[in-house]
């Protein structure tokens, strides 16, 4: 087991690209559960009937299909990632302020009563909450496809083993933590903290993803004199 292990562990350090790839798996796809792992919480604590639980995740799941469904084709590994850091950081950033609202608007009726008119906002802004935040499943398509595309075939099998394990280590850690603040913490207050954190990521990886200055020519070095 310990050496399939570190096999597999040398396969992912063999291209940079590939390493990019899994890191960018691991850790945006690690925030993309929170959502769905919190639902039942968030439900309860935005005063929603218990039917929302299902409503606000297959609000995600739903936008998540469609947004891979018209992810662009890109022949270039690095347009491949640049494109995905670039869409999860906007879904990100996109959740975390719609997540923000129903954390005021539930504080709000907590401080002045209960409201149709405030109730009818939080079940609305979270549906669509749930659904931006849904977008940060399709990193799994461009990375897949660097992966699929770049992976040798000896040690493959090793090299998808500690993707896997890495990926569910993640999430599993990640969905304790926030667990464990989301009881100390409003719920909405944690997603919008954790598409927050999802956001910067894909923004970091978006940006070291920017192709690095073109060398410079001899006409740059010697300009033409007037």
């Amino acid at each position: 087991m310990g050496e399939g292990l570190r096999n597999g562990v040398r396969v992912w350090r063999t291209d940079p690209m590939l390493q990019r790839s899994l890191v960018m798996f691991v850790t945006i796809a690690a925030f993309s559960v929170v959502p769905e792992a919190l639902a039942v919480a968030f439900v309860d604590e935005a005063d929603l009937p218990d039917v929302y639980v299902g409503l606000v995740i297959a609000a995600g799941a739903a936008w998540s299909l469609i947004v891979m469904a018209l992810l662009p084709d890109l022949d270039s590994d690095e347009e491949l990632l640049a494109s995905a850091s670039a869409r999860t950081a906007r879904y990100g950033a996109g959740a975390a302020v719609l997540f923000a609202v129903v954390a005021v608007v539930t504080g709000a009726i907590d401080l002045f009563g209960d409201g149709v008119a405030g109730t009818a906002v939080v079940a609305t802004v979270a549906m669509v909450a749930y659904a931006v935040a849904g977008g940060l499943d399709s990193i799994g398509v461009p990375t897949n496809q660097v992966v699929g595309r770049r992976l040798p075939l000896e040690g493959r099998t090793a090299a998808m083993s500690v993707g896997m394990g890495a990926a569910y280590s993640a999430q599993a850690v990640t969905m304790v933590i926030v667990g464990a603040i989301a009881t100390v913490v409003p719920v909405a207050v944690v997603l919008s903290g954790s598409m927050v954190v999802a956001a910067g990521l894909s923004f970091w990886f978006a940006r070291a993803q920017q192709p690095a200055d073109r060398p410079v020519s001899s006409s740059d070095a010697h300009p033409a004199r007037s």
